[in-house]
């Protein structure tokens, strides 16, 4: 395909709001300390000629930081403050030495998808500078900033390149701020647009719900569709009543002390919720996840499989907040290194369901059905709540909970095996609570002086492991890569043809009489 050049124009085409500028430093900082490519990364100190192959810090997320240019959107943000033209010309210095690396090599996010997309508004926001004759490149730059555009309307055309998740929204909008400032065959345009309104269809249930099974990324691509003007750049694809849809449920995943609930990669704060001691009840089940809530006391359950993107193997898990305090939680996000520790936080050991000893059950161990959850029910002051996750080769899971707030949670699970395993049922307390074993449970008192108990039937043992590493079982995540120690309750079960239940009183005020247990602290 020919794509050709703009001749000089009056209007401006890209503009920076249509680019993604997120790195968090100022122009001196980078100059004085080197690339600061995340909040919570340190700074790394550079020089050109650089190596873009470099990995310093052994993480995949800070390498394609690197290959989306984020060493750019200090300079792009200062020139926006003060409009001199020294900005864009170190802009270019960074980009030339990308071109220059890349005649020759090529690194593992040279042309990551969310990257390439990134890179490319980057590129037409310069060549619209330099068409509004605002700065004026040297003719040996400009060929290399019209051969990079070039390249990166090449791959951006090509239907298979573009990714079917969040990353496809950057991918789109550079190819329409690359297409603007090209003269493109009409169905250049045509592709952008087909490909945007199969991705809003795609990546949204009809309430509104993102399908990337994380509160963190609904939030996320809300805020990159307002952040890019997809509905703007992309009029005809409904973007503004998917925004209305989506963000009047961005509330239900936030519990009382403002956390977002952290299923699926997600972890971080919100404002917290205006205080209400009436009882709020959200009942999402077709879409897959539902809430109870009042100040001081949460249950949220979920049962979402879409697809493998960012989901974790937490089908039919639930959280439990109450008197303002974290009680069973979900391990956290960790972050997407491709290590063992990845393996655990995606896994079911590291979430409040069924897993199996012999192996992990990951995100991907599952029928990708939508929602797994069929029940949500009032009756007097008790929520029923249940679901079904299939799991092929592995086993069948249907799980029935009861829910008074305040009182108790009956949870029981009925399995149907496809092979001889050894079950676990577990229960992952806040990283501050210790557990005290029980006969067949635990018991654990919360700073408010309320006294939880647990107890389970139909199971073989009691498996207390905080901290273990062989294998890792007994850990949460509070932050990106970041690994902190929690009590794991687990009931082990190897016979199936029994339910496992756990009864969980919210309110025992009678201390029960202790027991010895097996308890591994690794």
């Amino acid at each position: 395909m020919l794509f050709s050049f703009k001749k000089k124009q009056k209007k401006p085409i890209v503009n920076l709001s249509d680019l993604s500028l997120v790195s968090p430093i100022t122009v001196d900082e980078q100059n004085k300390f080197g690339f600061k490519l995340r909040k919570d990364c340190n700074f790394w100190k550079y020089k050109i000629p650089i190596n873009w192959s470099v990995d310093p810090f052994n993480d995949r997320n800070w390498c394609f930081q690197l290959h989306a240019w984020r060493m750019l959107d200090p300079l792009l943000r200062e020139y926006r403050k003060d409009g001199d033209n020294v900005h864009l010309l170190n802009c270019l210095e960074f980009v030339k030495d990308w071109e220059h690396y890349h005649r020759t090599r090529k690194a593992k996010m040279s042309w990551y998808d969310m990257a390439t997309g990134i890179r490319a508004a980057k590129i037409a926001y310069l060549l619209d500078r330099h068409n509004l004759n605002v700065i004026q490149f040297k003719k040996s730059d400009l060929r290399i900033l019209r051969k990079l555009a070039r390249q990166h309307l090449s791959v951006l055309t090509d239907k298979n390149f573009i990714s079917y998740g969040n990353h496809a929204y950057f991918q789109l909008a550079g190819l329409k701020c690359l297409a603007q400032v090209f003269k493109v065959p009409l169905e250049v345009h045509e592709f952008a647009n087909t490909m945007m309104q199969n991705l809003i269809s795609s990546q949204f249930t009809t309430c509104g719900l993102h399908k990337e099974h994380s509160p963190s990324y609904h939030n996320f691509t809300i805020s990159m569709i307002r952040k890019l003007r997809i509905d703007k750049n992309f009029p005809q694809v409904g973007a503004d009543q998917i925004l209305k849809l989506a963000g009047s449920s961005c509330s239900d995943f936030v519990m009382p002390d403002g956390s977002i609930i952290p299923i699926g990669d997600s972890f971080g704060k919100e404002e917290k919720p205006r205080s209400d001691n009436q009882i709020k009840i959200t009942n999402r089940i077709e879409c897959g996840y539902c809430s109870v809530r009042s100040s001081t006391e949460m249950m949220f359950v979920t049962g979402m499989a879409y697809s493998e993107l960012h989901k974790h193997a937490d089908d039919l898990s639930f959280v439990l907040f109450c008197d303002d305090q974290h009680v069973f939680i979900d391990s956290g996000k960790y972050g997407y290194q491709r290590d063992d520790w990845r393996d655990y936080f995606v896994s079911a050991d590291a979430h409040n369901t069924i897993s199996v000893l012999e192996q992990r059950v990951g995100p991907k161990d599952v029928v990708y059905e939508g929602s797994l959850l069929n029940r949500f029910e009032q009756i007097r002051d008790t929520y029923h709540i249940s679901g079904i996750v299939r799991r092929p080769g592995l086993f069948e899971q249907t799980r029935a909970i009861e829910y008074k707030p305040g009182e108790k949670i009956l949870i029981c699970d009925n399995l149907k095996s496809c092979k001889q395993v050894t079950y676990a049922s577990n229960l992952h307390l806040a990283e501050d609570l210790i557990p005290e074993p029980l006969i067949n449970g635990f018991q654990v008192m919360l700073k408010s002086g309320r006294l939880i108990s647990a107890t389970a039937s139909n199971v073989s043992a009691i498996e207390f492991v905080r901290g273990g590493k062989e294998p890792i079982v007994g850990w949460s995540s509070s932050g990106y890569l970041q690994t902190n120690p929690i009590s794991t309750v687990r009931a082990i079960v190897k016979d199936s043809n029994q339910p496992i239940v756990w009864q969980i009183n919210l309110n025992n005020n009678r201390v029960c009489k202790s027991a010895e247990s097996e308890l591994k602290c690794i």
